[in-house]
Formats: structure tokens, sequence, C-alpha cells
């Protein structure tokens, strides 16, 4: 059957049927986003399991929408108005689909029944098919009751957590044998906040001062996914910069809390990350600065003649920075950019000239290049944000 709803509809009745619910579009859109990014999208002739599905049920303070991977939850509030012990479970990314698509001026409206609900926006409605669930057949993620003993509590600015994360991700491994690479570090190191992230080839540090009243924060690893989804959910029109983030954590995971209405809670990865600190020299003779964005312009001119070759030999010298890439039939392309040179010996390092490049993307204005000697790893510096460090590891110079 559809449903029509009138042209001038915009509250929510007093009074609905046992089998329906009657959501703010724009809460419901919100949480179905969430829940896309979380909930595993399956793949052609794939059984679709628990992690596949949003799950809806009704709470004191409106409707409660939960989504989750196993290793990653999303749950976001929902004003809007439910019968007691409602639930269903909807596949998250067909409703993604649907309700990205619709009439922002309406309301949603879903009605159940056995193994289908009927979703209806306006003059839309669409019946999709659910699992005979109920409220017991959620699932139960092992890690957040661990949690509940978690005793680290702090509330961090949402510029500061979204910097830190937004700047290690590219230096994140995508490596599968090192997975304890393959997330941000997150933790204490000298009475300061840090997060760290590594491939083995280069390394990203961000610091910052701890929070008010904590002194120390149990090290964790947070997985990439969950990085990148702070990272959105940070990054979204009409989030207040200044605002707070509640994070708790412990061993067992992270949970973050994006004001009163949404929650995403993120498994740690269990293992060891490296003592990354001893990688970086601890006194630079030399010093170089020039403009990020001319150097990130010079790389790209350089990798679009032939992108396979990235290796880029980089000569400190007294008239500025010289790039070269050689290819294997020899050809040669070179190019040159101004820099301020302090203390600076004639200096050669080969580098892979794409991670430079993304680093470059992360620094506005001018960057700093600490160097000790040849084929020692380079520290780089934002000279605009103090907060940052960034060390790339050189490649072996042929001959």
């Amino acid at each position: 059957m559809q449903t029509t709803m009138p042209e001038t509809h915009t509250a929510l009745p007093a009074v609905i049927p046992s089998n329906e619910i009657i959501i703010d579009r724009a809460d419901f859109l919100r949480a179905v986003t969430n829940a896309k990014q979380i909930a595993d999208k399956p793949k052609p002739k794939e059984a679709i399991g628990p992690n596949h599905y949003l799950y809806l049920c009704s709470t004191g303070g409106g409707i409660s929408a939960t989504a989750t991977d196993f290793d990653t939850v999303t749950s976001t509030l929902c004003k809007g108005d439910a019968p007691q012990d409602f639930f269903v479970a909807l596949p998250a990314h067909q409703l993604f689909g649907l309700i990205a698509k619709a009439d922002p001026s309406r309301n949603v409206v879903l009605a159940c029944a056995p193994g289908i609900t009927e979703l209806t926006i306006g003059a839309i409605s669409v019946d999709i098919e659910t699992p005979d669930w109920s409220l017991c057949d959620m699932p139960v993620v092992a890690f957040q009751h661990k949690m509940v003993t978690a005793e680290t509590e702090f509330l961090i600015p949402t510029h500061v957590l979204r910097d830190a994360f937004r700047k290690t991700l590219p230096s994140v491994s995508t490596e599968e044998v090192r997975y304890y690479l393959r997330g941000v570090y997150l933790h204490a190191y000298n009475g300061k906040f840090r997060a760290a992230s590594t491939d083995g080839h280069r390394l990203t540090i961000f610091e910052d001062d701890l929070p008010p009243g904590v002194t120390d924060i149990p090290p964790i690893i947070i997985p990439t996914k969950g990085v990148q989804e702070v990272v959105r959910m940070l990054s979204r029109k009409g989030i207040d910069a200044s605002s707070q983030v509640k994070v708790i954590v412990d061993e067992a995971g992270v949970f973050f809390q994006f004001g009163d209405y949404e929650l995403l809670a993120v498994k740690a990865i269990d293992g060891t990350f490296p003592d990354y600190q001893r990688l970086i020299p601890a006194m630079p003779v030399n010093f170089v600065s020039f403009e990020a964005q001319k150097m990130e312009d010079a790389l790209k001119a350089l990798l679009s003649i032939k992108p396979e070759f990235n290796r880029v030999l980089c000569s400190f010298e007294e008239s500025g920075i010289h790039l070269s890439v050689s290819t294997e039939e020899g050809a040669k392309s070179r190019t040159s950019l101004k820099a301020n040179l302090e203390g600076i010996d004639p200096i050669q390092i080969k580098f892979n000239g794409q991670f430079i490049s993304d680093l470059m993307k992360l620094i506005e204005g001018r960057a700093r290049v600490c160097i000790d000697h040849n084929n020692q790893p380079v520290v780089l510096q934002d000279v605009s944000d103090d907060r940052m460090t960034y060390l790339v590891m050189p490649l072996k110079i042929d001959g």
C-alpha cells in the first residue's frame, strides 16, 4: 500500500500505530549516513548478515539508530516518535540510497510488518525486506563490554582531534603483515598528547597539550577505519571547531561522543606500536626552509612525466634545492626552487617523491627540513604549526 503524506505535513502526531515510527528526516539522514560508513556493504551473492544492518529501536529520548562491523559501532539518537519496545533492522546501504535522495522537507515514516517494512517520504513509498528479528538479536560487540571499567575520560577541542587524525592518516600503513601499523597510535609522551603513525617509510607525529585534568592516556592503536570516521564526522558542514569531543579510552578500545546525539566506539588494534622516537635525529646540523606549495608544484611537474619513476634526488646547495628524476631509459627531468639555507653543507638525498608531495599538502605556508647527513632520516616541520613533525626515510642513492 502506498501512503501519501499531505503537502502541509510537518509535525509528528501525538498517537501512532504500534508498528509504525515517524522520524525527523534530517536526523534520520545523519544516522543512516553514519551507519553506511560503518556497516559492511554486502558483496554480490553474499548472504546478508548482522554487520550489514542499521538497527532502530525506541528509547526514552527518541529513536536510537545503531550499526556495527563488529570492530566499530556507530549510534545516533534521532528525534521522532515510536511505540515502546519498537525494533527493526534495515539494510544500511540500501536505506542510504533511498534517504539521501528524498525530499529534505519531509519526515520519514516506517511501517513494519513481518518480513517487510514500508518506508514513506512524501508521496513515495518503498517496501524493504527485513529480517524477523527482535532486540535480543542485535549484535553484541565484545570490546564495548570490556570498556565499562575505563578510567580515562576527557574532553578535547574538535579542531585538535580533527587535526591530530587528519594529518596522521596519510602515513598509516596498508600492509597486512605489520597489522599494528594499520592505525594511529594515541598516547601521552613527556606530559603531552600525541598521535603518531608510520608505514615504515615515513612517520607523522602530532603533539599538543594534554586535556585539562589528564596526566596520562593509555596507549592505544586506533584502526584506520575508525580514524577516518572521526575525521569525516568532525569535518561536516556546520561543525563548531571550538566545540568539545568527549573521549573515553581503554586498552580495549575508545569511545568518541559528538554532542548529545552521536557516539562512535572503535576496537583497538591488539599489537605493539614501534618505538618511533629513536628514529628522530637528535641534533640535525643543517636546516632548509621553503614554500610548501612550491615544493608540491615542483614534485607534481616531475612526477607527471612518468609517475612510476617517483624516486626523486634532492640536492641541497647554497643556490637552493635541485630536484631530479631519472628513468630506466636514461632520460632525466630536473627542476629547482628557492630556499633559505642555514648551516648547509652540500647534501644529496633520494626520496619517494609521492611521499614528500603528500606531506606538502598538509603544510600551509613554509616547510622546514632538518638534515643531519646523507642517507639519514630527514625531519620536516610546518613552520606555522609546531604541533606537527614529519620524518621521511631516504632511498639508496645508486652508485
